[in-house]
Protein backbone atom coordinates (compact mmCIF):
# COMPACT_ATOMS: atom_id res chain seq x y z
CA UNK A 1 0.00 0.00 0.00
CA UNK A 2 2.95 2.34 0.90
CA UNK A 3 4.45 1.48 -2.46
CA UNK A 4 1.62 2.21 -4.60
CA UNK A 5 1.08 5.61 -2.31
CA UNK A 6 4.34 6.88 -3.41
CA UNK A 7 4.04 5.76 -7.20
CA UNK A 8 0.93 8.12 -6.84
CA UNK A 9 2.64 11.03 -5.02
CA UNK A 10 5.44 10.82 -7.68
CA UNK A 11 3.21 10.80 -10.83
CA UNK A 12 1.40 13.66 -8.94
CA UNK A 13 5.17 15.83 -8.69
CA UNK A 14 5.77 15.09 -11.92
CA UNK A 15 2.08 16.46 -13.42
CA UNK A 16 2.58 19.32 -11.22
CA UNK A 17 6.11 19.88 -12.72
CA UNK A 18 5.48 19.55 -16.29
CA UNK A 19 4.61 23.30 -17.22
CA UNK A 20 8.10 24.25 -15.45
CA UNK A 21 10.11 22.07 -17.67
CA UNK A 22 8.92 23.02 -20.92
CA UNK A 23 8.93 26.64 -19.95
CA UNK A 24 12.96 25.56 -18.99
CA UNK A 25 13.33 23.37 -22.04
CA UNK A 26 12.77 26.29 -24.15
CA UNK A 27 15.39 28.66 -22.77
CA UNK A 28 17.95 25.77 -23.11
CA UNK A 29 20.43 25.51 -26.03
CA UNK A 30 23.86 27.99 -27.21
CA UNK A 31 23.04 31.92 -26.50
CA UNK A 32 22.10 33.80 -29.45
CA UNK A 33 25.90 35.12 -29.87
CA UNK A 34 27.48 31.97 -30.60
CA UNK A 35 24.88 30.53 -32.94
CA UNK A 36 25.15 33.99 -35.37
CA UNK A 37 28.45 33.18 -34.81
CA UNK A 38 28.47 29.71 -35.70
CA UNK A 39 26.75 31.11 -39.04
CA UNK A 40 28.90 33.43 -39.78
CA UNK A 41 31.80 31.41 -40.05
CA UNK A 42 30.07 28.62 -42.10
CA UNK A 43 28.73 31.81 -44.48
CA UNK A 44 32.61 32.81 -44.50
CA UNK A 45 34.01 29.11 -45.06
CA UNK A 46 31.74 29.04 -48.56
CA UNK A 47 32.83 32.30 -49.93
CA UNK A 48 30.76 34.43 -48.22
CA UNK A 49 31.78 38.44 -47.39
CA UNK A 50 29.81 39.52 -44.62
CA UNK A 51 30.08 42.86 -44.66
CA UNK A 52 27.55 42.73 -47.88
CA UNK A 53 24.73 41.21 -45.29
CA UNK A 54 22.55 41.71 -43.14
CA UNK A 55 21.95 39.02 -40.43
CA UNK A 56 18.54 38.13 -39.09
CA UNK A 57 18.04 36.35 -36.01
CA UNK A 58 14.50 34.57 -36.85
CA UNK A 59 13.31 34.16 -33.41
CA UNK A 60 10.83 31.33 -33.23
CA UNK A 61 11.72 30.48 -37.02
CA UNK A 62 8.50 32.43 -37.71
CA UNK A 63 9.92 33.80 -40.82
CA UNK A 64 11.69 30.57 -42.13
CA UNK A 65 8.32 29.48 -41.96
CA UNK A 66 6.59 31.84 -43.80
CA UNK A 67 9.26 31.92 -46.66
CA UNK A 68 9.23 27.74 -46.97
CA UNK A 69 5.21 28.72 -47.64
CA UNK A 70 6.42 30.64 -50.82
CA UNK A 71 8.64 27.98 -51.97
CA UNK A 72 8.07 25.35 -54.70
CA UNK A 73 6.90 22.37 -53.13
CA UNK A 74 9.86 20.48 -54.75
CA UNK A 75 12.25 23.01 -52.91
CA UNK A 76 9.94 22.73 -49.87
CA UNK A 77 10.02 19.43 -49.32
CA UNK A 78 13.75 19.91 -48.87
CA UNK A 79 13.53 21.39 -45.36
CA UNK A 80 10.99 18.81 -43.95
CA UNK A 81 13.33 17.06 -41.81
CA UNK A 82 13.61 20.51 -39.91
CA UNK A 83 10.32 19.71 -38.38
CA UNK A 84 12.07 16.87 -36.26
CA UNK A 85 15.01 18.97 -34.85
CA UNK A 86 15.00 22.26 -32.76
CA UNK A 87 16.54 24.51 -34.85
CA UNK A 88 17.51 28.13 -35.17
CA UNK A 89 17.14 29.67 -38.63
CA UNK A 90 19.66 32.68 -39.08
CA UNK A 91 18.86 34.67 -43.10
CA UNK A 92 21.52 36.56 -44.16
CA UNK A 93 20.10 39.36 -46.22
CA UNK A 94 21.57 41.03 -49.04
CA UNK A 95 22.40 44.64 -47.68
CA UNK A 96 19.44 47.50 -49.19
CA UNK A 97 20.65 49.52 -51.78
CA UNK A 98 22.72 46.87 -53.48
CA UNK A 99 23.66 47.58 -57.14
CA UNK A 100 24.28 43.78 -57.58
CA UNK A 101 21.16 41.54 -56.48
CA UNK A 102 22.51 38.75 -54.58
CA UNK A 103 20.47 35.49 -52.97
CA UNK A 104 19.21 35.61 -48.99
CA UNK A 105 20.94 33.11 -47.63
CA UNK A 106 19.86 31.07 -44.59
CA UNK A 107 21.52 28.67 -42.68
CA UNK A 108 19.96 26.40 -39.84
CA UNK A 109 21.45 24.97 -37.13
CA UNK A 110 20.75 22.30 -34.14
CA UNK A 111 20.22 25.22 -31.11
CA UNK A 112 21.61 22.86 -28.57
CA UNK A 113 24.78 21.98 -30.45
CA UNK A 114 25.51 24.50 -32.86
CA UNK A 115 26.13 21.42 -35.97
CA UNK A 116 25.14 23.34 -39.25
CA UNK A 117 21.81 21.16 -40.42
CA UNK A 118 22.22 23.02 -43.99
CA UNK A 119 22.47 26.46 -45.85
CA UNK A 120 20.12 27.29 -48.35
CA UNK A 121 20.67 30.32 -51.03
CA UNK A 122 17.39 31.57 -52.17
Amino acid sequence: MKKIKYLLLCQIILLLLTPFQAALSQNDGLPKERMVRIAIEAFQKKGGNILERVIIFDVGNGRWRKKVKTLSQDIASKFGFLDVVDYQAICLAAKPNRRVNMPDVWIFLDRFTGEILCIYAE
